[in-house]
């Protein structure tokens, strides 16, 4: 999950990460939170939070995936070689279902929009 400070749209990503059950996560689920800066105080939140897997800081991951703003949410093959799935993150239960269904090996994502054409 790519999250900053001060986002409406990602405070029930991180009211996720404090509460992961709440949310509808199971135990074997867990957040890869994104954040642009280590000063923020949400750093440290994200870090402190029980579902929270980890806490990636810096812009490096936005840029190689191509994020264009948060909150957008990426699923990484365990590789790391593909993405199964991605999007603009509208909702905690949206991420979860698409997360879950990339897993299993159904697509339920739509085709990206590119600018490179």
């Amino acid at each position: 999950m790519f999250v900053k400070e001060h986002c409406d749209g990602c405070r029930e990503f991180i009211a996720a990460a404090n509460d992961p059950n709440g949310a509808g996560l199971v135990d074997t689920e867990r957040l890869i939170m994104v954040i642009a800066d280590s000063a923020s105080s949400l750093c440290q939140q994200l870090r402190d939070a029980s579902g929270t897997e980890a806490v990636l800081v810096g812009s490096e991951a936005a840029a190689a995936l191509r994020v264009p703003g948060a909150p957008f949410f990426s699923l990484i093959s365990a590789s790391g070689e593909e993405v199964i799935s991605e999007g603009v993150a509208f909702g905690i239960a949206q991420v979860r279902d698409h997360c879950r269904h990339g897993l299993a090996g159904m697509d339920p994502s739509v085709p990206r929009l590119s600018f490179d054409a």
